[in-house]
């Protein structure tokens, strides 16, 4: 079973991304001082939040940055399921919307509150984790909940083994 799953950019993402960071640059081109160096970390820190895609190993869901990962531990997974656009009408109550990514804590009448990972807004994964809501958009929205899904299974003892170690 496949492990990695790539996080595409929506059209809309590319050209938010692409005209927000030239606006960036240009801005740090016409400003003297620090406030041009300021300007280029706006850009920089964006850039180490961007999704570079998800992997499911070892009882956990990876997602990816510029670096570093985000952890979420299988075992405490409550459900998976493909939901394409369940992100629309969503209100930024904190994080990154559209600077190489929609990365952070978002809320909508369909989710409530919930963290996106996500780069296409169609290919929309929801994935509850005890009271904690995340959503993800992996290449292969299907196959990512049957990867995840099938890890979570690994993880708990079936009924039969459980009755055979008493």
């Amino acid at each position: 079973m496949r492990e990695h799953f790539f996080a595409p950019w929506s059209t809309r993402l590319k050209l938010m991304t692409g005209g927000l960071a030239a606006i960036l640059i240009v801005a740090a081109a016409v400003t003297a001082g620090p406030g041009s160096l300021v300007i280029l970390a706006i850009l920089l820190v964006a850039a180490a939040f961007a999704i570079r895609g998800y992997s499911v190993m070892d009882g956990r869901l990876l997602i990816h940055r510029l670096g570093w990962s985000n952890k979420f531990d299988l075992s405490e997974l409550v459900s998976a399921e493909v939901s394409p656009g369940a992100t629309m009408g969503s209100l930024r109550t904190m994080g990154i919307g559209g600077l190489f990514g929609f990365v952070g804590h978002f809320r909508n009448e369909i989710l409530g509150s919930y963290k996106a990972f996500a780069t296409n807004e169609l290919n929309t994964v929801v994935l509850v984790f005890g009271d904690q809501t995340i959503v993800d958009t992996p290449d292969d929205p299907e196959e990512f909940v049957e990867v995840v899904t099938a890890a979570e299974a690994a993880l708990t003892p079936s009924p039969e083994a459980e009755a055979s170690e008493e």
